[in-house]
This record gives structure tokens, C-alpha cells and sequence, in this order.
């Protein structure tokens, strides 16, 4: 009673643990969904940031060339000389299009991935007669690991491959084998262990050189009781160690690959310089010397302003005095008078 209490609470826990599980890699995958999103969001916002900045810049590279035409005409007399200019663009730049062949190479990689393992997949899948023979051996031996509940709804019904497949099922769900990969490796791995009484010759060795070995009508398989357990046993020790190997290498957090990430930033700082070496050190010594001497006339005028305001001041007190005097004249004489 005591090993069944502890088999069903170990059972509870393992289930309690493996919806945990579930869980996290639901959240780890939606959290990578998540990610990926925002870094192809990102990467559209830095697209468009440094396209604005580029028209403003080369916007403001030609309102400069404007008022530069207008101070040769106006203040040096003499037509502008002609400025031509080729500015680069983004594309241009070498870490560009490094960076589209590697995030493209990357894309294909995935691809690739994907085909290859699904590829693996389906030639990894055992013949269903192989496989049923292996179930049959497993479920005989491996029966304590069946729910009891599910023990007792199943045992009314006859044998079929359907309750051989709930039992195998159940026991693979206890011991946490879930897809047609581990599956495929448990063929494998009984293959390597199981031996025909028609033969002397290992299993493995004959599934490689005849393709019928595969079928159990041309090989009787034996897989001695104590075998069954033991295989299983170190089936699940390598396979959960291959397991958390594969996991730990997938589940890395990965430096997403983005445009902005893998622009050079020499680069990106040499091409926002080149609106700055449009125009040769003599033109911005000309437009020094011109804001120089503009500066200086500014004042000049400013200085006259203020003169002009105190000759219009002087004109104006000469003008009350004159008056004042006039008035004065005119009451001297009517007095005499």
C-alpha cells in the first residue's frame, strides 16, 4: 500500500511538474514570438529613422547651397561656383548588404532546419510491425507504470492494437517520451539490443544489410524479461541527458539578428559624415570671412542707427528752440509797439 500511495504521489507530482513544464515553454515560446516581433519592429523604426534624417539632411544640404548661390550674387558680385555632389545611401554601405546576405542566410538556415528535422523525422519512423512488437514487450513488462484507473477501464476490453496503444501510451507518458522521435529512437535502441533465434547475428547488423529484417515474420525477436526494463531503463537515462543538451543548446537566448546590430559603426558614423565634406575647407573659410565682415558692417549700421536717432532728436530741440525764439521776437515787438 505504501509503494502504491508513493507511486501515486510520485505520479501526481511528475504530472503537477510536467504541466509546470508545459507552461514555461508555452511562455518561453510566446516570449520568443514576443522578441521576435519587437526586433522586426524595431528594425522598420531604424529603417525609418534614418531615412527621415536622410532627407533632412540632404534637405538641408541643399537649402545651404541656396543661400551660398545668394552671397556670391549679392555680397561677392560673381556667379557660384557650380557644387556637385554624390552622396551614398544606406545600400551602399558594405555592412548592408553583409548584413541582408547574413539575416537571408539565416532565413534559409531555419528553413533548411526545419525540412532536415522533419526529414529525420519520417525516416526515423519505425514499420508498425517492428514497432508493435517492441509495444507488446513493453507493456507486459512495464504494466506497474499504468494508471490504476486506467488499468481498470481498459481491462473489460479485448486485445486489440487500441488497448496497446493506451497502455503504451500511458507508461510512455509516465517515463515522458511525447513525440514520433523518441519513438523512432526507442526502435533503434531495442534494435540494438534484440536478437533473432534464426540468427546469430546482432539485429542491428542485419537491419542494416536486409531491409526485411524489419518485419518480425522474417526474424523472430527475443527480448528477455529482465532486458525489457533494463533497455527501457537506460533508453530514458540517455535520452534525458541527450534531452537537456539539445534544450540547454535551443533555449540559449540568442542575439537576434537585426539590420541595426549588424551595421558597422564606423560606417554608419563615416556616412553621416560625408554631408560635412560636401563642401571643401575654402568655401567654409569664405563663408567665415563673409560672416565676419557682415558682422562688422552689422554693427557699423546699427552704430549709425543710433546716430540718426540723436541727429533726429538735435533737429527736433533746434526746431522747439527756433519756435521758442520766434514767439519771443514776436511779443518783444508788440510790447514796444
Amino acid at each position: 500500500k505504501k509503494i502504491r500511495d508513493t507511486t501515486a504521489q510520485s505520479d501526481a507530482e511528475c504530472g503537477k511538474l510536467q504541466s509546470e513544464i508545459s507552461k514555461l515553454q508555452t511562455q518561453v515560446r510566446d516570449i520568443e514570438a514576443s522578441a521576435a516581433m519587437f526586433a522586426d519592429t524595431s528594425d522598420t523604426k531604424y529603417r525609418g529613422i534614418w531615412e527621415m534624417n536622410y532627407s533632412e539632411a540632404v534637405k538641408l544640404l541643399n537649402q545651404i547651397l541656396a543661400i551660398d548661390e545668394q552671397l556670391h550674387i549679392h555680397q561677392l558680385g560673381t556667379e557660384a561656383s557650380s557644387s556637385s555632389f554624390e552622396l551614398s545611401t544606406l545600400e551602399d554601405l558594405p555592412s548592408f548588404r553583409l548584413a541582408c546576405e547574413t539575416i537571408e542566410q539565416e532565413k534559409r538556415n531555419l528553413v533548411n532546419h526545419s525540412c532536415q528535422k522533419s526529414s529525420q523525422s519520417t525516416s526515423k519512423t519505425p514499420d508498425s510491425p517492428l514497432l508493435r512488437e517492441i509495444f507488446e514487450k513493453i507493456a507486459n513488462q512495464s504494466g506497474f507504470l499504468i494508471e490504476k484507473k486506467l488499468e481498470e477501464l481498459i481491462e473489460p476490453l479485448e486485445e486489440s492494437d487500441e488497448k496497446l496503444l493506451v497502455k503504451v501510451d500511458n507508461i510512455f507518458t509516465a517515463v515522458g517520451i511525447k513525440n514520433v522521435e523518441d519513438l523512432a529512437e526507442i526502435n533503434q535502441y531495442f534494435l540494438q539490443h534484440a536478437f533473432c533465434l534464426h540468427c546469430s547475428e546482432n539485429h542491428a547488423e542485419i537491419s542494416a544489410e536486409d531491409r526485411e529484417c524489419s518485419s518480425p515474420s522474417s526474424h523472430e525477436f527475443v527480448l528477455e524479461v529482465p532486458d525489457v526494463l533494463t533497455i527501457l531503463r537506460e533508453f530514458m537515462e540517455e535520452h534525458k541527458s541527450e534531452n537537456l543538451v539539445e534544450d540547454d543548446s535551443e533555449n540559449t537566448p540568442k542575439m537576434r539578428l537585426t539590420l541595426s546590430r549588424l551595421l558597422d559603426a564606423g560606417e554608419v558614423r563615416d556616412f553621416w559624415q560625408q554631408f560635412r565634406r560636401v563642401f571643401p575647407e575654402e568655401k567654409e573659410r569664405l563663408w567665415q570671412g563673409l560672416e565676419y565682415g557682415l558682422t562688422e558692417y552689422l554693427k557699423v549700421l546699427k552704430e549709425r542707427e543710433k546716430l540718426d536717432g540723436d541727429c533726429s532728436q538735435l533737429r527736433r530741440q533746434n526746431e522747439e528752440l527756433r519756435h521758442l525764439l520766434h514767439k519771443y521776437v514776436e511779443d518783444c515787438e508788440n510790447s514796444n509797439g
